[in-house]
């Protein structure tokens, strides 16, 4: 079981390719847990960066039509990413009496490093930060949690336990997008939900 002063965030991220520095972010999927690494709130962050830098492949691996994709631009995603620790986490730490502690945060994902860097193209906090929000750039000094191995894909993992997507979905409230698409937030909520076994099986 984690701890309860450690607040985590499970996050993972629709990309135009695998180059962080060339390619474009498309979609950040947000997950918050509480301790036992049950979804609290979930959101689903669409970017539409311009230019557009994507490849053929990505676009089939996800399944995402840009003629109909509703992203919004980079800053204003940043905004978004900033709201939704505001509102969803730094409150559960100002609760416990850790405030905003930026230590007490940690990013969880899948492939982790891959996401935060797609991250990074968020760039610098564009506004000011209060004290009880914390501010994109300084997220990514936190402690991240690898939980992927490169051998083995999220659905084989997720699979391999007995873990299904649209149960998952379910448990936190989250509707799909369409039939097929790939969406981030249900492979974080997947990530989530093997974190939960996990912590389950080694406490």
């Amino acid at each position: 079981m984690s701890d309860e002063k450690t607040q985590y965030i499970v996050v993972d991220t629709e990309t135009g390719g695998l180059d962080a520095n060339v390619h474009s972010l498309l979609e950040i999927g947000l997950v918050a847990v509480n301790a036992a690494f049950e979804p609290t709130k979930c959101e689903s962050i669409q970017v539409l960066e311009n230019p557009l830098i994507v490849t053929p492949g990505a676009l089939d691996a996800n399944q995402i039509d840009l003629k109909t994709w509703s992203g919004i631009p980079l800053d204003q995603a940043a905004l978004a990413f900033e709201d939704f620790i505001s509102n969803y986490v730094a409150p559960v730490l100002a609760r416990i009496g850790m405030g905003a502690a930026p230590t007490k945060i940690h990013l969880v994902g899948w492939g982790v490093g891959f996401d935060t860097n797609f991250l990074g193209r968020l760039g610098p906090n564009p506004r000011a930060v209060s004290y009880q929000s914390v501010c994109v750039r300084s997220i990514f000094n936190h402690p991240r949690i690898m939980t992927g191995e490169p051998i083995v894909s999220l659905q084989e993992a997720a699979s391999m336990m007995n873990i299904s997507t649209g149960e998952e979905m379910d448990r936190a409230g989250w509707q799909a997008r369409g039939e097929g698409a790939h969406e981030a937030v249900p492979d974080a909520l997947l990530t989530a939900a093997i974190m939960r076994k996990l912590s389950y099986t080694y406490a």
